[in-house]
């Protein structure tokens, strides 16, 4: 069954998240102060690691598909779908 999950993102270069494969990132947000991410997933397909990359405004564009990105305070992230490890 596919159903929307909502994870956690840390301000990382490299952020790790076990999600279900072949999830689909679908928009980033800030809510009530967390950086958060919403995927399509198949709650019934098995964990795997999936790499999300995070960079700021000025800093070198990280590798992966762009996903969007947040406005924290006076810096914007922006967070890229580095795929499934």
């Amino acid at each position: 069954m596919t159903t929307i999950w909502k994870y956690t993102l840390q301000i990382d270069d490299g952020e790790m998240i076990d999600m279900p494969r072949g999830a689909r990132p679908l928009a980033v947000q800030v809510q009530a102060g967390d950086m958060c991410l919403w995927a399509a997933v198949d709650s019934r397909a098995p964990l795997v690691r999936h790499k999300f990359n995070i960079g700021g405004t000025g800093h070198p564009l990280p590798d992966g598909e762009y996903i969007g990105s947040v406005q924290d305070g006076p810096y914007v992230w922006h967070i890229f779908d580095g795929g499934e490890v």
